[in-house]
């Protein structure tokens, strides 16, 4: 399989980042509602935060990555089947995605520092608090971040219910084009 993107389908790079992010997202959402089943200063509250925190910079720096590499390589495959408002929405959809996933990881940082925490890398690295503390806007912050979480697991549901339309109702090649094994 080809490194790069072209117009007759997505490179390995894509492919492997894709579902890169798709499984940081999904362990995301995970960490952070278990994280919200244990009582207020508990060890294991406290463990799912720092792995919530650490999973959050892994997706921050994955979801940087894949946004520049579509900006910089540009290719997409093209689907001469697929309808001109199909296109567009997907479009649309992926940039949304795009966005969100990126701006969550990056309010999550800002919402735990204006706590006046640190944010944990895995226990290993630590990234002092450099905001200042600001409780109510954290506090905001935090508002705020679970519900671009619940617009992720949405449109992210929407994204993959449109990729098994493909698959399954238009029988083209929109969904395999994207698993990080194909080709």
């Amino acid at each position: 399989m080809r490194l790069m993107d072209s117009r007759a389908g997505f490179g390995r790079v894509t492919r492997v980042t894709h579902a890169a992010v798709i499984a940081v997202v999904v362990v995301q959402l995970c960490l952070g509602w278990l994280r919200g089943t244990f009582p207020h200063g508990s060890a294991l509250r406290s463990f799912v935060l720092v792995l919530h925190e650490s999973f959050g910079l892994t997706l921050l720096a994955v979801a940087v990555f894949f946004v520049l590499w579509a900006l910089v390589i540009n290719r997409r495959p093209e689907h001469d089947d697929i309808k001109g408002w199909q296109r567009k929405l997907s479009l649309w959809v992926h940039w949304a995605l795009f966005g969100l996933i990126v701006l969550e990881p990056a309010l999550g940082l800002s919402l735990v520092e204006l706590g006046g925490h640190a944010v944990s890398f895995f226990g290993v690295a630590h990234i002092p608090p450099v905001l200042g503390t600001h409780k109510e806007i954290g506090e905001l912050l935090g508002d705020v971040h679970g519900f671009i979480a619940w617009c992720i697991l949405v449109l992210g549901g929407f994204h993959a219910l449109a990729a098994l339309y493909h698959h399954l109702i238009e029988r083209d090649s929109v969904l395999v084009g994207m698993l990080p094994w194909g080709d």
